[in-house]
């Protein structure tokens, strides 16, 4: 299937076409003509026909907007079904995007042929940057990455060549793996290279043999490799309840177990006068153990000043590792500054200059505030919020109002422009990262 990329420049036309009928009749010939031209422009981008780079699927949401402001009836309902439809698609890419920040996974897509010759320009480009700015794999690894995403890139270099727009809207792409000049021969190379059965011309008869006689057990028993896979599988999801429910049991018994050791092995074992008096918290804290990764725990571990306990006198919003938690630090640098940014609205809220509303809490207020600061820190929206947090008053409601448009995620904050170039998920740690993104990933189930 040929694709079709667009550019931002014209999903901008697309949209200004279809909020400039703001008003008009249903039936006139500039209403029908842009609702026409934003429908196409939907209906490739669901089909997979039509490619649109992350950094501009913002555009695709306003666009999904004025559809459903500018019609009415059965256009407005199918607007709404657009939306339902898109939106998941719009944040598993973005959650995708995020993923290629690791080395590992990138090798595991690299290694998967129909994912990795599913991955766009733009997907390529990250998985590149990856790899040559990656220190922790051996030069070795790094090698074999880049000469398997070179191959791609030269593969998907010659889909691109069938649209002088697909080659105009990825010049970036064809300029970072300098592919204008390569030619077909080049493009077959590497066919040949992601091929497992290929053989080369002058390779001996016998060799040939054995070659495909090796290909052929090694065929087999991937198969019944991939058919035992299957059946522990499907026996898992039969049985995943009863499993569940085993291995509690287990950790119970495990649990119950070192407790007896750990109280007889105790100098106040024996002593009945000696009691312990565990004060319960307000808040349902996450269980760490569970939820972080090794990476994380060791970087807690380094960094014992920086945890944050929960004071229960004074019912204080608290750091727990959650996705507000690693997202905040990613964004303010540390879990000093996301915890004082918590304590101010705590404070506002105990005041009654903010009232929760909707489902709204303080860590989603901290979000969404720092969401404003960065993507549009001159907007109306931001002088407000921090006027707010510097002492002044606003009015609550429109305070709420604006942290449910944010969204949890920060989609619903737009940028002015495109003065933001650079992402301080890439500039935060490699165990921040790996956090975040499981958070990331956890909170979309």
């Amino acid at each position: 299937m040929e694709k079709e990329y667009i550019g931002a420049n014209t999903l901008n036309m697309i949209l200004n076409g279809q909020r400039s009928i703001l008003g008009c009749p249903l039936n006139s010939f500039e209403a029908q003509k842009f609702t026409k031209q934003t429908i196409d422009l939907l209906d490739g981008f669901l089909s997979g026909e039509i490619e649109i780079n992350i950094k501009d699927l913002y555009i695709l949401e306003d666009i999904l907007s004025a559809l459903h402001n500018t019609t009415r009836g059965d256009y407005r309902q199918k607007a709404e079904i657009y939306a339902s439809k898109i939106a998941p698609i719009i944040q598993k890419k973005q959650e995708f995007f995020y993923k290629l920040n690791d080395v590992n996974f990138v090798a595991f897509v690299l290694n998967n042929k129909k994912m990795a010759r599913n991955l766009t320009p733009e997907e390529l480009l990250k998985a590149y940057q990856t790899i040559t700015t990656n220190t922790q794999t051996s030069s070795r690894l790094t090698s074999r990455l880049e000469q398997q995403i070179n191959s791609y890139a030269l593969l998907k270099y010659a889909e691109l060549k069938t649209s002088r727009r697909a080659l105009s809207a990825n010049k970036k792409f064809i300029d970072t793996f300098n592919l204008e000049h390569k030619k077909v021969t080049q493009i077959s190379k590497s066919l040949v290279l992601m091929s497992d059965t290929s053989v080369a011309k002058d390779t001996p008869k016998s060799e040939n043999k054995f070659i495909a006689f090796w290909n052929k057990a090694k065929n087999s028993i991937s198969k019944k490799i991939d058919k035992m896979r299957h059946k522990i599988k499907k026996f898992y999801y039969k049985h995943e309840a009863k499993i569940a429910v085993a291995s509690f049991a287990l950790l119970g018994l495990f649990g119950y177990k070192m407790y007896n050791m750990t109280n007889n092995s105790s100098p106040y074992a024996n002593n009945h006068s000696f009691s312990t008096n565990v004060k319960s918290n307000t808040y349902n804290q996450m269980d760490k153990t569970a939820d972080f990764t090794k990476e994380a725990q060791k970087l807690s571990s380094n960094t014992p000043n920086k945890e944050v306990k929960q004071d229960t006198d004074t019912q204080k919003t608290v750091i727990t590792g959650d996705y507000f938690d690693t997202a905040l630090e990613i964004h303010l640098k540390s879990q000093e500054n996301v915890q004082n940014l918590y304590n101010k609205i705590d404070a506002l809220a105990e005041d009654g200059k903010i009232k929760f509303a909707d489902g709204m809490n303080t860590k989603k207020y901290a979000h969404a505030f720092t969401m404003y600061n960065l993507i549009r820190p001159n907007s109306v929206e931001n002088k407000k919020i921090q006027n707010l947090l510097k002492g002044g008053t606003e009015n609550p409601e429109l305070i709420n109002r604006l942290v449910l448009k944010a969204k949890d995620n920060g989609t619903g904050v737009k940028p002015d422009n495109k003065s933001i170039t650079n992402s301080n998920f890439d500039m935060a740690s490699k165990a921040l990262q790996q956090q975040h993104l499981k958070n990331l990933k956890s909170l979309s189930l």
